[in-house]
């Protein structure tokens, strides 16, 4: 009687165990796909397609779960249940889509799970998705008239999600008939990819300290203005070394952090030039909303033991760019230069020149003040540059030798 048991229960497990794979093998799901570039607080849609091996397999529930990158790991933060769509006639495949919003940036990843019977049929493969930090413009922002309102502020070298606001005349037309009607803003340089069809959201993986100007399409009354990316500037506090930095853009200078050893000698760091604002204690931030060329000496005033400069570029040559000669303009190679585009005859052309040809170029200044790029050094070529609103009526090139 004993041994009739266990063979029972040999056999009962050996089905249960049979059961599982024949049951996963059932139907296939597929890796989630994205709508759109998932950007803070803005839905997208994630969709698939479940395929049943065989027709006769009756649909079922899918559920979308979405796990958040904390400490290295993920977790999950939520399930989203989606409903089947109704198979097409003569064919296994069904798909399932489900709206989602990810409220803060950060490392995510979603898969899909096909259940029937109240078991799991089916998993996909993880779609794996980063939300970066989002930058807020005001698109009816009239920069060009009113500069105190141009600029917007973002880090360098980090993921970014610019999200314009809808225009307040959006799709209104011109009077004359021949102009398009007010649209989304654009960049006009820079490495920018457009995420959403109306152009109002915008993603970077990350900018070099400049500006970047964008425009409204159109623009009657407003849409203009710039996105400013600020350096990020560290300081070795015990070297003694010059730092470099780049002239007229906003800086944030880091000390580091304070060491056990020096801690009330380390927050005694200061510049002597009152151009900079303390922003953190500790660690050690300083501020700049941007500094012309030289040097800017920092100590500490209890002791002689950290002290060092702040350089500012070298003195850069000027190099004026007559921004009505469809021409050449010479300059030297591989020494700091400044190139200062002068005002146009065409003035909402001339707002926005810009070189098309790659080079160590930085715009460090916008319109109201002279339109300069500045170069640590280009090696000898011809480099060109346009007007955004219309290459045709100004356009010219820079030849270094």
């Amino acid at each position: 009687m004993r041994l009739r048991i266990r063979l029972l229960l040999g056999v009962l497990v050996l089905v249960v165990m049979g059961a599982v794979p024949a049951l996963a093998q059932a139907a296939t799901v597929s890796q989630p796909k994205l709508s759109s570039t998932p950007v803070a607080g803005i839905p997208f849609t994630a969709s698939g397609v479940i395929t049943p091996k065989a027709s006769t397999v009756p649909r079922a529930a899918v559920s979308i779960k979405l796990f958040a990158k904390m400490n290295g790991q993920y977790t999950l933060v939520k399930t989203y249940a989606a409903t089947l769509s109704a198979r097409p006639a003569g064919k296994v495949g069904t798909s399932y889509s489900r709206s989602m919003t990810i409220r803060a940036k950060g490392s995510y990843r979603i898969r899909a799970i096909h259940h029937r019977g109240g078991m799991v049929v089916a998993r996909s493969a993880y779609t794996y998705i980063t939300v970066a930090r989002r930058i807020d413009i005001d698109s009816n922002v009239n920069g060009w008239l009113a500069p105190a309102l141009r600029d917007t502020l973002a880090p360098a070298g980090k993921p970014l999600d610019i999200v314009f606001s809808t225009p307040a005349d959006w799709a209104a037309p011109w009077p004359s008939p021949k102009q398009p009607p007010n649209g989304a803003a654009h960049f006009i340089w820079g490495d920018f990819t457009k995420v959403s069809a109306d152009g109002l959201i915008w993603h970077t993986p990350g900018l070099a300290a400049g500006r970047y100007d964008w425009m409204r399409d159109a623009m009657p009354k407003w849409g203009t203005g710039c996105l400013v990316v600020a350096q990020r500037i560290a300081v070795d506090k015990n070297a003694h070394v010059d730092t470099p930095a780049l002239a007229h853009l906003p800086a944030d200078v880091n000390f580091g952090d304070v060491s056990a050893a020096g801690m009330g000698c380390d927050r005694s760091i200061a510049f002597a030039t009152r151009l900079f604002t303390q922003a953190s204690a500790d660690p050690l931030i300083w501020h700049t909303a941007g500094l012309d060329y030289g040097r800017y000496d920092w100590k500490c005033w209890m002791d002689d033991c950290h002290y060092g400069t702040l350089a500012v570029n070298a003195p850069a040559q000027t190099i004026n760019v007559d921004s009505d000669v469809n021409g050449p303009t010479a300059a030297p190679a591989n020494v700091p230069l400044d190139f200062v585009f002068s005002p146009s005859a065409k003035m909402m052309c001339w707002r926005t020149m810009h070189f098309t040809t790659a080079g160590d170029l930085t715009k460090s200044l916008s319109y109201p003040d002279p339109l300069t790029w500045y170069t640590g050094g280009l090696p000898a070529g011809d480099y060109y540059w346009q007007c955004w609103m219309g290459p045709a009526c100004h356009g010219g090139y820079i030849h270094v030798e």
